[in-house]
């Protein structure tokens, strides 16, 4: 598995910097943050990468919303303490299916639970105890603060990694301006034809990832068929 210093490298020869601390461009301060944005921008175009939390995640009782856990940017599936799947609803449907569902009194069973926002979730209804729960979401590619060391791995496969190096270079060729930065637009249209390649293969792996049904679940890949 690539991290950031092995795309670092990758960058540099892009720019014709000289591989190491850097002359032009600073690898710490400006590259390896340029290829960050990069996995992020991948993480929002295709849905990857798709973690499930090793600790379970304690529900607050007597609370409806519950506080995101960390490292994960939006939660896809949550499994109750028997290993079985919790309804995943909507805030719409809840208001329309299920009037003043907000002053229902607390069960030691949740019923459902619907995504807010990036920074909490709501559980339906509120919990008359504490309960731990399994959670799968789309994790944060770096799940650190900068600055970044280079030792940081790259969550996504070895075909996709030139495309990082790609964006990187495209948008640290702003710094130059004029001519540069324009012949760099082929580096950016190469990234978005990886990008295009990793949500073909991330919906054939779970094209239910954002589906509004109940708990949903892995589809597995499907089989290409050749005549």
């Amino acid at each position: 598995m690539s991290n950031l210093a092995d795309i670092g490298t990758e960058v540099q020869q892009r720019l014709e910097e000289v591989p190491g601390p850097g002359m032009f461009w600073q690898l710490q301060a400006e590259l390896y943050p340029l290829i960050v944005e990069g996995m992020n921008e991948a993480m929002l175009i295709t849905g990857d990468p798709e973690l499930k939390l090793s600790t379970p995640f304690q529900v607050a009782p007597q609370q409806t919303w519950q506080a995101m856990p960390a490292g994960l940017v939006a939660i896809l599936r949550i499994e109750g303490p028997d290993g079985l799947p919790i309804k995943k609803e909507t805030l719409l449907g809840l208001d329309r299916f299920q009037p003043g569902w907000e002053n229902d009194p607390a069960s030691a069973d949740p019923v459902a639970w619907f995504p807010l926002g990036l920074t909490q979730w709501g559980i339906y209804p509120q919990l008359s105890g504490p309960m731990n729960v399994l959670i799968s979401g789309i994790g944060w590619p770096v799940n650190v603060a900068r600055p970044y060391s280079g030792t940081e791995a790259v969550p996504f496969g070895e075909e996709y990694r030139e495309g990082f190096a790609e964006y990187a270079a495209h948008v640290a060729s702003f710094k130059e301006g004029g001519g540069e930065f324009e012949q760099s637009l082929i580096k950016y249209r190469s990234f978005r034809d990886k990008m295009l390649e990793m949500s073909k293969f991330a919906y054939r792996k779970d094209s239910l990832r954002f589906a509004l049904g109940p708990a949903g679940g892995a589809v597995g890949v499907t089989d290409v068929m050749k005549k």
